[in-house]
Formats: C-alpha cells, sequence, structure tokens
C-alpha cells in the first residue's frame, strides 16, 4: 500500500482508515475484538498470547506515531513559528518518520533499547564486509555507480558521517540537511547546468524522505552560500 509523505495532510478519520488498511495488509486483520477474551456480548480482559499482544502493541505504537506526526506538521503551519522553533520541530518529527517507516516499511518492531544494541551488531558485521558497500550501492542504477560515487561514500563512512546497515546506508552524527549537501556535491556539483537530483533512488538508498527537497532548499537558502550548518564536515571529505 502507499507510503504516507512525512507531511501527510489527512484528517484524523482518514488517517484511522489508513491505519486499519495497513493493519489488515500487516497482520491480516484489524478486527479489534481479537485481543480480548469474549463470551459473544462483552470483550473482558486482554487474551494471554504473546504473540498478539505484541501484533497490538505495534499496531498502537504505530497509530500513535501518526497521531503526534500529524500535530507537529500542524505545528509547522502557524504563522508565528521562529526559524529555530520550525527547525526543531522538523528534527523531531523526522525522528518519529524515521520510526514510523522502520515499523511499516522495513517491518522492524523492536524497542529503542534492543534496536540500538541490534543495528550496532549488525552494522559492524556488514561494515566489516569487503564488499559491504558495492553490495549496498547495487540497488541504484548503474549510472548512479561510478568510481567516483564509491570513493566519496567510503570516505564518508570512514568520517562516521554514514553507515552500512542491514536496511541500507544511513547518515550518522549529520543532520539530513548536511547529508543532503553531500550527494548534492556528489550527483549535482554545478546546480547551474540543470543536471536532475537523483530523489527518489537515494531517498529510498539511505531511508529519507524528499532529499531531492533538501538540497534544492539549499540551493535557494544565498545567504548562507548554499551550505548548511556544518557544512565543514562535509567539504573536507572533497579535499584530497
Amino acid at each position: 500500500m502507499e507510503t504516507l509523505p512525512i507531511d501527510f495532510d489527512l484528517t484524523l478519520a482518514q488517517l484511522s482508515e489508513w491505519h486499519d488498511k495497513w493493519r489488515l495488509e500487516r497482520f491480516r486483520s484489524n478486527d479489534n475484538t481479537r485481543y480480548y477474551q469474549t463470551d459473544g456480548r462483552y470483550l473482558y480482559d486482554t487474551l494471554l498470547d504473546k504473540d498478539l499482544a505484541e501484533e497490538q502493541r505495534v499496531s498502537d505504537y504505530v497509530l500513535g506515531l501518526l497521531c503526534k506526526i500529524r500535530k507537529m506538521t500542524n505545528e509547522l503551519k502557524r504563522m508565528n513559528l521562529s526559524y529555530q522553533e520550525s527547525e526543531d520541530i522538523k528534527c523531531k518529527r523526522e525522528t518519529l518518520y524515521k520510526e514510523f517507516i522502520q515499523l511499516t516499511i522495513d517491518g522492524k518492531e523492536q524497542t529503542q533499547k534492543t534496536s540500538i544494541q541490534q543495528n550496532e551488531q549488525a552494522t559492524a558485521g556488514h561494515n566489516s564486509a569487503p564488499n559491504a558497500l558495492t553490495q549496498t550501492l547495487s540497488v541504484l542504477p548503474t549510472e548512479l555507480v561510478t568510481n567516483e560515487v564509491k570513493k566519496q561514500f567510503a570516505k564518508a563512512i570512514q568520517a562516521n558521517i554514514i553507515e552500512i546497515t542491514p536496511q541500507g546506508i544511513r547518515r550518522k552524527n549529520i543532520s539530513k540537511a548536511q547529508l543532503a549537501y553531500f550527494l548534492q556535491k556528489i550527483y549535482q556539483p554545478n546546480p547551474d547546468n540543470k543536471v536532475k537530483f537523483p530523489d527518489a533512488e537515494l531517498s529510498r538508498l539511505f531511508g529519507e524522505s524528499r532529499l531531492g527537497k533538501a538540497a534544492s532548499q539549499l540551493m535557494d537558502n544565498k545567504n548562507n552560500g548554499g551550505k548548511p550548518k556544518g557544512y565543514d564536515i562535509i567539504d573536507k571529505l572533497f579535499v584530497d
């Protein structure tokens, strides 16, 4: 089913309808009565079934994430927000959205503590594989995987700003704007020549939403020379 974008604009009724469809696809049912003991007329205590209990926990948690993301999107529509307030809300919303994507698309049903432990172990294994980067980049069209691309990605991994995970490549210790700037320097070094930023492919590879839009916003920000905060970390990678 269609994935919701980070800035989805749905009423609560529409959100509930999307959630029901997702549950039906994910769990093959969206019947809430399955989680409770019943005599056919009344619902009693929750069932002592670990699988159903976990299913209910994930289902409720996803709905909670959606409601929080929706609330933050509505907050961003306020006219009296300062730039910093807006950026703080976007950052928090992005964190929630990444968790939403992991639960609904990647199918990862982990608590934060378990997720961190498992991902650290998995990442260590993946980063140690000699062909890990080549294998991960193989999902991109061949024209997007040049020797220069591999070189810069490898340098970024060494610099600890991106990492290879079981789900793909993920940014690490940098903001989304910094990631977009890094990718822009690789794939769109001269924005004036009308070379198109491969938004869909790179957003999917990094598990992010609309990296192309983030790159465009950087170009529109003339006050900072089209560069994000902390751009020097990225620029150092391109100095031989």
